[in-house]
């Protein structure tokens, strides 16, 4: 009986450490990687000009670097081939930090073109892509306000 407890024990254990290890595995590989339509948008961006975290604040140097580069992509880049990307991956991985990158970058593609896009999904049956939509959108409003008050 003694040994049938010992081997019990164990059992328990390693069962223990198995669930550990697979849980440590599955939060690794939810970690959000970039669409891969997007891996030359973020591939330019220096990791060090991110917050570390979704809680942390921006240093206002990084802040601008990011957004420069946002509006040297733009200029490369179609809204019309990556703004159906951004809205999915918003909706896949909500994120402060990527919804503010993203939004310096729609804010420099064509007004236009973006808000025919961005309004397929605002008019749409899905809530989260019509978040992510009117979040873009009222980014617009509010920056056309401040260019013309």
């Amino acid at each position: 009986m003694d040994t049938f407890r010992k081997l019990a024990g164990r059992t328990k254990f390693w069962l223990f450490v198995i669930f550990v290890l697979s849980c440590t595995d599955l939060a690794l590989a939810e970690k959000w990687s970039s669409p891969v339509q997007l891996v030359t948008f973020w591939s330019g961006i220096n990791p060090r000009w991110m917050p570390a975290t979704e809680d942390e604040y921006w240093k206002e140097s990084d802040r601008k670097k990011v957004i420069e580069y946002c509006e040297q992509f733009a200029t490369k880049s179609s809204a019309s081939d990556l703004l159906p990307v951004i809205v999915g991956d918003l909706k896949a991985h909500p994120s402060v930090i990527r919804t503010f990158v993203y939004t310096w970058l729609v804010m420099n593609w064509n007004e236009t073109a973006v808000i025919s896009i961005l309004n397929r999904y605002y008019t749409g049956s899905d809530s989260e892509e019509r978040r992510v939509a009117g979040d873009f959108i009222a980014a617009i409003e509010e920056n056309r306000r401040e260019k013309n008050p």
